[in-house]
């Protein structure tokens, strides 16, 4: 497809990524302007004072009666200084009380908001929408309103891996990671990073050290992240002062190795990019270089922000929860998937998305940016709303550079504003909004979840403790388990450890191994902190911190029936399980085996014992006498190759329990008490 543009206009595109193919689609224009206004902070504790309406001013006090109304235009009208110290909630209330007063408030302050001389900016409705593009008002990521906290300290570093970015471009020109230990043009690697001559970051799809686009794709993205703020040219990226890294890792084409991928990162992370912004993808099955290589990278404290992908050839968004898109599905807690929002906080008809694997979205619907040759042009795709994204994180880094990856994305997630087209789709239900991202934290945690809970058939030395937002673990350990009794009296609490890929949320509580009938009840004392201080809040009335914010938690192990490995013989058995095939038949004497006839076992060598052993028979049962009594069932079933498994049930006592069948590539776990 031919396409023209012009220095410093604008061109639709819509981008779309699916199975390590691109599409280009025009779409029309559409530019209106947008109004600005003034800031109001509605934060009483802010004001320095308190505007008092006199309804009788000869019956007023007299000091107050001294002091000059605040304009002549409207009598009795006084402000009342405060001092440092004084609580301005208890003075309001005061002459809120006094009957010769009309009304009293706080004397807000009111503020120029932070807003951009670029002249496209009124053109960026996902920054701030007023409702130009036709949209629904404040269907935005409140990024305006964010600017009055910070606009970037220019002090963090994003990487953009992806076709390039035009770094000669006159709106990220100001913007760009520029490697200050190497020497341009002299043929040695100055900085002994391995690279030579890497000033602008590197073209690993064709290795070598300019990473100029050839595309558009990058230069876009990094257009949404940090083109340069208040500089009187084209548009302004969600962070004005940034460094953005150039890493090229796909061709002119749109394609790209895993090695290029992969080697891109490792320069990320080597060379100090806290963020990297991956707007690319595959359908298909996981590489796990790839995937071991986000990993590496969140040890590092990395944070890999990643596109959701763009749907099916049709432009049909999926699910990733069923049909995963790489590598935004890597399950580390360091990425961040993103799903595109247009401006009426609707998911992009193309958006993919999933309830377990997409974590938020951001607008992705016509976004103007920057493109190669100092141009402009507006495209669509998760690959938009993924930078919107990292540029958020970007700013919340300025301000708190020292915070560790998983309190930077659990505050992220802890802000969103609900939005009822994600609910149920995306882990969080919501769309970014840097402006509740960059306000103090003032939310106190609570615990969630505890388990095991009820009925356990086995014995255990350990429960899991999830709380409602990322804890500090330096105040969650063992002296935090203010009660552990069982029948046999004290539990002997010996380690809190935290729980890998959750953010800092799920905490481990581990104790002596406890095989003795009964109930068990662990007690959570209220010290527990977020990292901004706030206490453990279980009954949310405001006050966190108290003994009647202790959880408390009960769980009972009952008489151990068995565990049973239906695998095949060259398998692996399972510790503490015993190994039942087809081949057995049921012994009245052991009271279990199998049940009908024609059935196979069969290992294929991949996933854990209890998944990638199946047996084949579509009439076979396995069947087990228990005595009487209450028990916790639960059965396991799967597979992660191509397979279907359908109406597997529990049947107890000759009713169905449960049933479940499951898809292609998923294990699913049922439980029956």
């Amino acid at each position: 497809m031919a396409i023209s543009r012009r220095r410093g206009g604008a061109r639709r595109i819509n981008f779309l990524r699916s199975n390590r193919r691109l599409r280009l689609e025009a779409l029309e224009d559409r530019r209106l302007l947008a109004a600005s206004g003034l800031w109001l902070n509605p934060d009483p504790t802010l004001s320095d004072g308190i505007l008092v309406q006199l309804r009788d001013s000869a019956a007023a006090d007299a000091s107050l009666r001294a002091t000059p109304d605040v304009s002549v235009l409207t009598p009795g009208l006084k402000r009342v200084a405060l001092t440092a110290g004084d609580d301005i909630a208890s003075q309001l209330d005061a002459w809120r009380g006094d009957a010769n007063v009309l009304f009293a408030e706080p004397d807000y302050a009111v503020s120029i908001q932070a807003q951009p001389n670029d002249p496209d900016f009124d053109s960026l409705w996902g920054l701030h929408n007023v409702g130009q593009t036709g949209g629904t008002l404040d269907a935005d990521m409140d990024v305006f309103e964010a600017w009055d906290v910070t606009v970037g300290s220019g002090q963090t570093i994003v990487a953009v891996i992806d076709t390039g970015v035009d770094y000669a471009h006159e709106d990220l020109a100001g913007n760009m990671w520029v490697n200050g230990d190497e020497i341009p043009g002299d043929g040695i690697d100055n900085d002994g990073n391995g690279y030579v001559d890497d000033i602008y970051g590197y073209d690993f799809a064709n290795n070598d050290p300019d990473p100029m686009d050839d595309h558009d794709h990058g230069t876009h993205v990094a257009g949404t992240i940090g083109a340069v703020g208040d500089n009187g040219i084209g548009v302004t990226g969600v962070n004005w002062n940034v460094q953005i890294m150039a890493l090229k890792f796909l061709r002119a084409n749109g394609n790209g190795n895993f090695s290029a991928a992969i080697s891109a990162l490792e320069y990320a992370v080597d060379n100090g990019a806290i963020i990297s912004s991956n707007s690319w993808g595959f359908n298909g099955g996981e590489s796990q270089a790839l995937s071991q290589a986000v990993a590496q990278a969140q040890q590092a404290g990395h944070i890999f922000v990643a596109a959701a992908g763009n749907g099916n050839f049709a432009g049909v968004g999926l699910n990733n929860d069923a049909t995963p898109f790489w590598p935004s599905n890597v399950d580390t807690d360091n990425v961040v998937a993103v799903a595109a929002l247009d401006h009426n906080d609707e998911i992009a008809s193309f958006s993919n998305y999933g309830a377990r694997t997409v974590d938020v979205g951001a607008p992705g619907v016509n976004t103007l940016s920057t493109t190669i040759g100092n141009t402009y042009s507006t495209f669509s795709g998760t690959s938009m709303a993924t930078p919107h994204v990292s540029g958020a994180i970007a700013l919340l880094v300025d301000l708190y550079p020292e915070w560790g990856y998983e309190r930077v994305i659990d505050r992220l997630f802890a802000t969103v504003d609900p939005v009822a087209d994600l609910a149920g789709i995306t882990s969080t239900g919501g769309r970014v909004n840097v402006a509740n991202l960059l306000a103090p934290d003032v939310v106190a945690p609570t615990i969630l979840e505890v388990a095991p809970s009820g009925p356990v058939s086995s014995t255990t030395d350990r429960m899991q403790v999830t709380f409602s937002e990322t804890i500090d673990g330096a105040t969650f350990d063992a002296s935090d388990i203010v009660s552990f009794t069982g029948p046999d009296g004290d539990v002997n609490v010996l380690d809190v450890q935290p729980v890998a890929n959750t953010l800092g949320r799920t905490y481990e509580v581990v104790f002596q191994q406890q095989t003795t009938l009964g109930d068990y009840t662990m007690i959570v004392g209220a010290d527990v902190a977020d990292y901004a201080g706030n206490l453990l809040d279980q009954n949310q009335d405001g006050s966190g911190g108290n003994p009647d914010d202790h959880v408390s938690h009960t769980f009972t192990i009952l008489p151990f029936v068995g565990r049973y490995d239906f695998g095949s013989a060259a398998s692996a058995l399972e510790v503490g399980y015993t190994r039942v095939h087809p081949a057995s038949s049921y012994d009245a004497a052991t009271g279990y085996g199998w049940i009908g006839s024609g059935g196979i076992a069969v290992s294929r060598g991949g996933g854990t014992n209890l998944t990638h052993d199946l047996v084949y028979a579509p009439d076979l049962t396995f069947e087990t006498d228990v005595p009487d009594g209450v028990y916790d069932v639960t059965l396991t079933i799967g597979d992660l190759g191509p397979y279907d498994h359908e109406l597997m049930e529990i049947r107890l006592e000759g009713a169905v329990a449960s049933n479940v069948s499951t898809t292609v590539e998923w294990a699913h776990s049922i439980g029956s008490s």
